[in-house]
């Protein structure tokens, strides 16, 4: 069973972007995704979460957690 655990966090400041990142990191790992996450300006929670692009396999149970988000 394969977990997908965060192993590099980087901020992008546009979604474009994030998934030219996340295209540079499947270069050197098996595997990445680019989310979105939206996050309250006082509490800093999390109030949304959207897979924007996925390279390499990830499991279709590792995006459960963000459909309906």
């Amino acid at each position: 069973m394969c977990k997908v655990r965060p192993s590099q966090w980087d901020l992008a400041p546009t979604e474009s972007r994030a998934l030219k990142r996340a295209e540079a990191i499947a270069g050197r790992m098996q595997r990445s995704a680019a989310l979105r996450i939206v996050a309250d300006d006082e509490t800093e929670e999390p109030e949304s979460a959207a897979l924007l692009g996925q390279l390499g396999e990830v499991p279709d149970d590792s995006t459960e957690n963000l459909q309906g988000s």
